[in-house]
């Protein structure tokens, strides 16, 4: 069986995993060597000797305070407002660049064809028209959010095209408005 060695910060999570790798073996009734290699190079074997001080160990290594993780190196802080202001409007763009081609579809594709009467340049425009119809649904699938990076539209299993927000941190697509988000109405008397 291979051994793997892993690398723990302090010693009080190598000791807690020590214990739990133990407690497994207990339940399991396995004996085997498990190097634990700490940051500062020492070593802390596991093996068949240890499984009674396993709860203590454990209840030890528990009740010692595990400092938090520090946010990794290749985190970046969150983007600032105007870039993601930026980031919704191209968003917004994409999607009503996809409705402008999806509506005048009819219009430029009929026009042209009672302009030309030839059914091989109509079909090749409307092809072309499709086309360009596909290409504008994937630019807007494809859109990423400003604020978390992950498809704004999709999810694993799930496509909204027309998703107010993103699917993943519910960032609106746009921002609410001063009045408490209702819109304007005639006033009654």
């Amino acid at each position: 069986m291979d051994t793997e060695l892993r690398t723990y910060s302090s010693e009080a999570e190598a000791q807690v995993a020590a214990a739990l790798l133990r407690a497994h073996r207990i339940a399991s009734r396995v004996v085997v060597l498990d190097p634990i290699t700490l940051a500062g190079g020492a070593s802390l074997r596991v093996g068949s000797a240890d499984f009674a001080r396993a709860s203590e160990l454990l209840a030890s290594a528990a009740s010692q305070a595990v400092p938090a993780e520090e946010p990794a190196a290749g985190s970046e802080p969150p983007p600032p407002p105007d870039a993601i202001e930026a980031g919704l409007a191209e968003i917004r763009r994409r999607r009503l660049f996809l409705w402008v081609v999806f509506l005048l579809y009819l219009p430029v594709v009929g026009g042209f064809g009672a302009i030309v009467h030839d059914p091989i340049l109509i079909f090749c425009l409307a092809v072309s028209w499709m086309a360009l119809f596909a290409f504008a649904g994937w630019r807007v699938s494809q859109s990423r959010c400003p604020r978390c990076s992950n498809p704004f539209h999709r999810r694993v299993l799930y496509h909204n095209t027309f998703t107010r927000r993103c699917l993943h941190c519910k960032q609106p697509l746009r921002p609410r408005r001063a009045g408490g988000g209702a819109s304007p109405t005639r006033s009654s008397p």
